[in-house]
């Protein structure tokens, strides 16, 4: 093989890849992956504030304002 050939067949397998991704985003896989991301996000930005406040709390007594719901926009 020369490498005109594996940089087509490269493309090809990208392309594969990329189409593969896309159908599964836009099926109902999709929105769950969506609803995994905004508890991902959710749960660390509680986490983080907890931490925050427990460090700064004994440092300086410095506490953390609370997140407000993260509102996320999606096509549907």
């Amino acid at each position: 093989m020369d490498k005109e050939t594996l940089s087509n067949y490269g493309w090809v397998v990208i392309c594969v890849l990329v189409l593969v991704v896309m159908i599964a985003l836009a099926t109902p896989f999709g929105k769950y992956i969506a609803e995994a991301v905004k508890n991902t996000t959710s749960s660390l930005f509680t986490v983080s504030q907890k931490a925050l406040n427990t460090g700064l709390g004994q440092a300086a007594q410095v506490t953390v304002k609370d997140v407000e719901d993260i509102v996320y926009n999606t096509v549907s």
